[in-house]
């Protein structure tokens, strides 16, 4: 069950949410709407906008569901001066039984 099924929150001061009759009501429909929507996401994203902290397990189960997703490494550097890398996830393509959804960057490979 999704971190905020069942209750009434609005998503105003992030803008992603005015009305709660849109809200996701699990944390992978979250996820789905987040990369539909933007088509790119990261743990932070995530957790900002929903409260979702196991963005990975979400992916992992979506690519099982015929959900192409892409993981790219995005290098930072730590609050203590390390170098590090994190997950940006990038929609390619979802498949499901009846239509297939492509990103422009899915089209522009094939042509």
């Amino acid at each position: 069950m999704g971190a905020f099924a069942g209750q009434n929150i609005s998503f105003t001061k992030s803008g992603n949410f005015n009305d709660v009759r849109m809200m996701p009501k699990t944390q992978r429909e979250a996820v789905e709407k987040l990369l539909l929507e933007n088509r790119t996401l990261t743990s932070e994203e995530a957790r900002q906008s929903y409260g979702i902290t196991r963005l990975a397990k979400y992916i992992c189960d979506m690519r099982r569901d015929g959900w192409v997703i892409e993981s790219q490494d995005v290098p930072f550097k730590s609050q203590f001066g390390n170098k590090s890398t994190y997950a940006r996830y990038v929609l390619l393509s979802v498949q499901n039984d009846t239509e297939k959804i492509s990103t422009d960057a899915n089209r522009k490979a094939n042509g």
